[in-house]
């Protein structure tokens, strides 16, 4: 079951990234996207919706998930230790993509009014506007949070922590500051904290979907009705667990693990956090120039997504080759 457990993990590594490049395209057809196309499209406007209903919240599950099975194994003893490293894999791509790559596209590109000395003070260092960045450091701030919620896990029932978790989330949405990224880190360590439990108890889960395996597939067609229910708290909640469940259902019933034994996939394994950090802005980039010539939806789509993502991928290689590896965490 570890092997299984392991792989499902790694395999939800790989598809994670393309999930958001996927959604980040398409929400530039949308009235949230930075730039808006000529040629609008209805599709990929319900495609960005769909995935944002849940991405993110997956996102921290797979990272709770993965701190779990780390603990089961032993490591992260020390805190000391394991907050350095933390900082390390975090904040120093967070301050190198936010300086160098972001506040000139953002900036450059007159994405924000602020000019480059405001926007890094106010976009990347207070973190009011670090676009895609606001993740990286929310999740250095829910590590940070594990250190002091740790020791309680072992002590307390699973529902008594979750239920304590889930009023956090509740409490956050109402703080009066946002910035440094800490009310969403406040929001999504209950995401994190239902990693963690999913790890602990993944042999239930795997058991579960082996026995009723159509359950991930109804997930993704009752994951439509994020269109149809009002937008609440609870609605959004109800959404974020029917797309982690699918996401988790669909890898444990679909025979993915001969995936891990492809180059490609095993490059999108170890370069995932590289494609999510540079493929932002090169969207950004890609869309000021093209948008605006009128192609039809369906060739500035996978155009975009392909040499966004291709090119993300190289700039990551191009980094590790450089033995620059540790600006992007490694």
């Amino acid at each position: 079951m570890t092997k299984d457990k392991s792989t499902v993990y790694a395999i939800l590594r790989m598809f994670l990234p393309i999930l958001v490049l996927l959604g980040h395209a398409a929400v530039m057809y949308t009235p949230d996207g930075a730039v808006c196309p000529a040629v609008g499209s209805p599709f990929l406007s319900v495609l960005s919706r769909y995935i944002y209903s849940f991405h993110m919240p997956l996102f921290f599950v797979l990272s709770g998930a993965l701190w779990g099975y780390q603990i089961q194994r032993g490591k992260y003893r020390q805190r000391g230790r394991f907050l350095l490293a933390k900082a390390r894999r975090l904040l120093i791509p967070y301050l190198f993509f936010g300086i160098c790559i972001v506040a000139p596209v953002v900036v450059g590109f007159h994405f924000t009014s602020y000019n480059f000395v405001n926007y890094l003070i106010h976009g990347i260092f207070l973190s009011e506007d670090s676009r895609h960045l606001w993740y990286v450091l929310a999740l250095f701030w829910v590590f940070v949070f594990s250190i002091g919620f740790r020791p309680l896990l072992g002590k307390l029932h699973p529902a008594l922590c979750l239920g304590f978790s889930l009023g956090i989330l509740y409490a956050s949405q109402y703080l009066p500051f946002s910035v440094f990224q800490l009310q969403a880190a406040l929001y999504y360590q209950f995401f994190f904290l239902v990693g963690y439990y999913l790890d602990r108890y993944f042999p239930y889960l795997f058991t579960w979907i082996q026995k009723l395996l159509f359950l991930p597939f109804l997930a993704f067609l009752l994951l439509f009705s994020r269109f149809i229910l009002p937008y609440s708290t609870f609605t959004l909640l109800f959404y974020n667990f029917l797309g982690i469940f699918m996401a988790f259902g669909i890898i444990i019933s679909c025979p993915c693990t001969p995936l891990r034994s492809i180059r490609f996939f095993r490059l999108l394994e170890q370069d995932s956090f590289g494609l999510y950090l540079f493929h932002p802005m090169l969207l950004y980039i890609l869309f000021y120039y093209l948008a605006p010539l009128g192609l039809t939806p369906w060739i500035l789509f996978p155009v975009s997504v392909l040499v966004c993502g291709i090119g993300s991928l190289a700039l990551t290689q191009l980094l590790r080759a450089c033995k620059c590896g540790f600006l992007i965490g490694e």
